[in-house]
């Protein structure tokens, strides 16, 4: 696991500093928040930086899961956790993009009818996609305000598994994320 994560954060170093060794572009530097974390009792803050046709993205987040992503109907579930994101968006900062994502998250699981709480925490890995819309003209070079709506799949990978003695926890392999952002590129 320690290897993946640190596989995955020498590429996000190394594809930033090959994108601004081949171009003499400006880069943008991105603040974004998911209002839907908030709305799920938690929280999200992301810096992203966009060169060229590659855009990082490093955030920090919460989210009390809502039941249509839990297959534990018994449990409350809540995450907290920090992520690194590479997309590929052509050469446009606005429309389509798709990338590769990663997550280390701590997770805590309480048992409703009692209060009893276990924690976990886990790696993921896998690849996102989505449409970003920006609300700037190109005369302004893409800065302002712009909303992206994503969706994002993972494989999780237990490190410190949820474990309840007397009831049944499912720990999940696979994560299917849809959510939106709001922010501001400067």
């Amino acid at each position: 696991m320690k290897y993946l994560a640190s596989v995955l954060l020498f590429g996000f170093i190394t594809g930033m500093e090959v994108s601004a060794q081949t171009t003499t572009s400006k880069g943008h530097v991105e603040i974004e928040a998911d209002p839907i974390a908030y709305a799920l009792k938690g929280y999200s803050v992301h810096l992203g930086y966009q060169k060229n046709s590659f855009r990082y993205d490093v955030g920090i987040f919460g989210i009390e899961v809502p039941k249509f992503l839990s297959e534990n109907d018994d449990f409350k579930e809540y995450s907290r956790g920090f992520g690194l994101k590479v997309d590929y968006t052509g050469k446009e900062a606005r429309g389509w993009f798709i990338g590769a994502q990663s997550d280390y998250t701590f997770e805590r699981a309480t048992y409703k009818k009692n209060g009893h709480k276990e924690k976990g925490t886990t790696l993921s890995a896998g690849i996102r996609g989505g449409y970003r819309i920006m609300f700037s003209g190109k005369n302004r070079d893409g800065k302002g305000f712009y909303i992206t709506p994503w969706i994002g799949i993972d494989k999780v990978f237990q490190i410190d598994e949820i474990v309840f003695e007397e009831h049944s926890y499912e720990n999940q392999s696979f994560r299917i994320f849809p959510t939106v952002h709001l922010g501001w590129r400067f």
